[in-house]
């Protein structure tokens, strides 16, 4: 929870008493996977320097490669940060859960790399 402020959430998060528990644990059990071959990984810094390109390595991982063009503008424009925060404002489960005090903020940030550690 963040009702410890800054120092109880780190605690809470090096605990894994957080949403989606230990998060070292969680990247460590998917990377191990790495190599198989019904895994990608997708990093954050990947898609902001080269979107498109990670689309398209989406698309073919999932056997989609036939995409037209008209596809793929669609995804572009549909995951593109502004629209996916504007989805986050607007989605009345989100909304709900904020308004109850569940969760504090968008899971929708800044958009930017490295923009985590300012938080």
């Amino acid at each position: 929870t963040f009702e410890g402020g800054w120092d109880g959430f780190v605690e809470d998060w090096m605990n894994g008493d957080v949403e989606n528990g230990q998060y070292f644990d969680h990247v460590a059990s998917w990377y191990s996977r790495k190599d198989d071959p019904d895994v990608l990984f997708v990093r954050f810094e990947d898609l902001k320097r080269d979107a498109l390109d990670v689309i398209l390595q989406i698309s073919n991982f999932l056997g989609t490669e036939f995409l037209s063009p008209e596809h793929i503008q669609n995804v572009t424009e549909l995951t593109r940060f502004e629209k996916m925060r504007q989805t986050d404002e607007q989605d009345y489960g989100l909304r709900f859960m904020r308004w109850l005090g569940v969760i504090r903020r968008t899971h929708v940030r800044k958009g930017g790399v490295g923009s985590g550690r300012l938080m």
